[in-house]
């Protein structure tokens, strides 16, 4: 098959996959969703940590995502990687996002306000218009896996994300197994993404630098 129609296949996968209303660019004008903290690990050892705050006024979501992550060898570091996000949504649209990154030394810079003629981006690799529903890949709602292109946190770029139902199963939040609705990520990023009942982000996992990363909730 053709590159361009697996993608709609896929894509004609995800929306048969029943999504709440919540979930959904309409719900995001009134949903507000609680704080969500992850343990990142790295191979099972523990890499750092990747947390998220949300504030509503009215019909604005404004969401501030923080990643620290740290690599040490005794008291040597070895890695480090800090990133931070502010997304900001009127009635269910990206109006603005900005983030800065430094991962391990090389600095990322991203900046994108809502226009007439869409998502106007600017960041380090360069400055471009983007459609007007783009989304970022801070993978908290579920409206995320209804798109194939999205817009990269870090570097700007927008990247080819395909999320297929995988069907349901049981993640650990807090210490506890609970169920969670489960889907396979392809393209730039592989891994596995879940969702819990209440359309909450519960599960992310995929492999980076030769590593197997893995997302547990806290």
């Amino acid at each position: 098959m053709g590159r361009r129609f697996l993608l709609f296949l896929l894509s004609a996968c995800a929306f048969a996959w029943p999504v709440p209303a919540s979930a959904q660019l309409g719900g995001l004008a009134a949903w507000t969703p609680a704080p969500l903290a992850f343990t990142v690990l790295r191979d099972g050892s523990p890499l750092g940590t990747h947390r998220l705050a949300f504030t509503r006024e009215g019909g604005r979501l404004t969401v501030d995502i923080e990643i620290r992550f740290e690599v040490k060898l005794a008291f040597i570091t070895l890695f480090r990687y800090a990133h931070d996000a502010r997304e900001t949504w009127e009635n269910g649209r990206l109006v603005a996002f900005d983030s800065r990154t430094n991962d391990d030394g090389t600095p990322f810079q991203v900046r994108a306000r809502a226009t007439p003629a869409g998502l106007a981006v600017e960041s380090t690799g360069g400055n471009y218009t983007a459609s007007p529903d783009t989304v970022p890949s801070s993978y908290w709602h579920m409206d995320m896996i209804r798109h194939t292109r999205v817009l990269d946190s870090q570097s700007g770029r927008m990247i080819d994300l395909v999320a297929t139902p995988i069907g349901g199963g049981e993640v650990p939040v807090g210490g506890l197994m609970v169920p969670a609705r489960l889907f396979r990520l392809s393209g730039e990023i592989s891994g596995e993404l879940g969702y819990g009942a209440q359309d909450e982000w519960v599960r992310l996992s995929f492999g980076a630098r030769g590593s197997k990363i893995e997302y547990v909730r806290e």
